[in-house]
């Protein structure tokens, strides 16, 4: 009973051996690249990709406003 759980063991922790092996397809993901960048270009598309969001939201909210009035602040003060 003992050999048969062990075989088992063994089976089990080859088999998770196998799942752990990096493949080669995965291009560098877990190389310590920061956001993933490995080239000029894909750093320029992020960087575009924010700042497009951020314009767009800035131009929302621009009008906005305070609320009802200069002194209101929405709440947020004890």
């Amino acid at each position: 009973m003992a050999l048969a759980s062990s075989n088992m063991v063994l089976a089990a922790a080859e088999r998770l051996v196998l799942c752990i092996q990096v493949d080669s397809r995965l291009n560098g993901d877990g190389t310590g690249l920061a956001l993933g960048v490995g080239t000029g270009a894909e750093a320029l598309a992020i960087l575009g990709v924010f700042t497009l969001i951020w314009t767009l939201y800035y131009v929302a909210t621009k009008d906005v406003g305070e609320g009802r009035g200069s002194g209101d602040d929405s709440g947020l003060t004890l």
